[in-house]
């Protein structure tokens, strides 16, 4: 995998855990300001955070902040990983049939 990617993965998937600690911390609740916008893009590994407990403990959802955010910044990584290597692929298979569709039309 490009190392532009793990670093783009590692900087959503932190920023999105710091975003969700400043939004859960200092706003009031009810109100969305600039943490609780950049926090949205954290949410698949919020949501298996919450999911997690249930599963292995038979609690009920959620937990400590601490506990959620440990367990949502790597699936998050993960997440964003995956799928810039599925863009970074795709894009690749586009410029590939670019240049073989330019081939043939400047053949003919």
């Amino acid at each position: 995998m490009n190392q532009r990617v793990l670093l783009f993965a590692i900087f959503i998937s932190g920023l999105s855990s710091l975003a969700y600690a400043c939004m859960m911390s200092w706003e009031p609740p009810g109100r969305y300001g600039l943490c609780g916008l950049i926090a949205v893009i954290g949410a698949p590994g919020l949501f298996v955070s919450a999911v997690l407990p249930i599963v292995l403990q038979g609690g009920h959802g959620g937990g400590p902040l601490a506990e959620m955010l440990v367990v949502s910044t790597p699936i998050n990584f993960l997440v964003y990983a995956s799928l810039g290597a599925a863009v970074r692929g795709a894009w690749k298979i586009l410029k590939k049939r670019k240049r073989r569709a330019k081939a043939a039309f400047d053949k003919d």
